[in-house]
């Protein structure tokens, strides 16, 4: 148990050491991002020809793929319980809070409702450097001239980087295995959106930030503070309970 605080917290050190660390690189060195950004174009063309590269649109459906298993699962499990109250759920109940928590605040919420549509950082392919008409901002400015599906910060880096949280949720001895894995995809995705010239750099990285620190938080509350004490047969029991309210609601018994 000692050792599974001293990850806990350890994890939490390099997120916030992360965020710091990139956030001010970035800040201050804000040319970065076109340099990264500019490996991917071509001056020639005036274009980011991996955008419609074959491999990396396959690469980029993989990740909207794995977002639909998971909504297919988690309807499937939901549909399942109101279907048939009486029977236990799919999955266990901690879980799917967990789960579904985490993916409605960190890709859903906080990347594509909030920062995507307020943060007003133009994406790499619409600016002058890259032959677009915005002017090029840092990820610290949101005075930026986009109005609406921004750049700053990926939403499907994030929908990648929430991988962590069924990854954290492994047996123990998978986990380290199961971390790294989510991490490798992660990375994946943010190359396929920096190549394409759909995200700069700091946009994926505070996109993985964000999420990871999102899962991290959660789990503390749900695996670790105040969910902690709840068993599953509660949850089980409040989950059915709501089963029932909802089929009330739609002239069921």
């Amino acid at each position: 148990m000692p050792r599974d605080i001293n990850l806990f917290k350890l994890s939490l050190y390099l997120i916030v050491a992360d965020a710091v660390i990139v956030g001010l690189i970035f800040a201050i060195w804000p040319e970065l991002d076109l340099r990264i950004s500019a490996h991917f174009y071509d001056a020639a063309t005036r274009t980011f020809p991996w955008a419609t590269d074959p491999w990396i649109v396959s690469l980029r459906n993989l990740n909207r793929v794995v977002d639909m298993l998971f909504g297919v699962a988690f309807l499937l499990a939901i549909a399942s319980k109101i279907t048939r109250p009486e029977l236990p759920l799919m999955f266990s109940g901690r879980m799917m809070l967990f789960l579904s928590l985490t993916f409605a605040l960190a890709p859903g919420l906080i990347a594509n409702a909030i920062f995507k549509e307020h943060w007003h950082r133009p994406r790499p392919v619409h600016v002058a450097q890259f032959n677009g008409p915005a002017q090029f901002v840092r990820w610290s400015d949101n005075g930026g001239s986009c109005r609406a599906n921004c750049s700053f910060f990926s939403g499907e880096v994030s929908a990648a980087a929430w991988t962590l949280a069924p990854a954290v949720l492994a047996p123990a001895p998978w986990r380290p295995a199961a971390v790294a894995a989510a991490l490798v995809f992660t990375a994946v995705s943010a190359v396929v959106r920096i190549s394409a010239g759909g995200h700069f750099f700091s946009d994926a990285a505070f996109a993985l930030i964000a999420t990871a620190f999102i899962v991290w938080f959660i789990y503390g509350a749900i695996y670790r503070g105040w969910w902690r004490s709840a068993s599953e047969e509660i949850i089980e029991a409040r989950m059915t309970r709501f089963a029932y309210f909802v089929r009330g609601l739609f002239g069921f018994k």
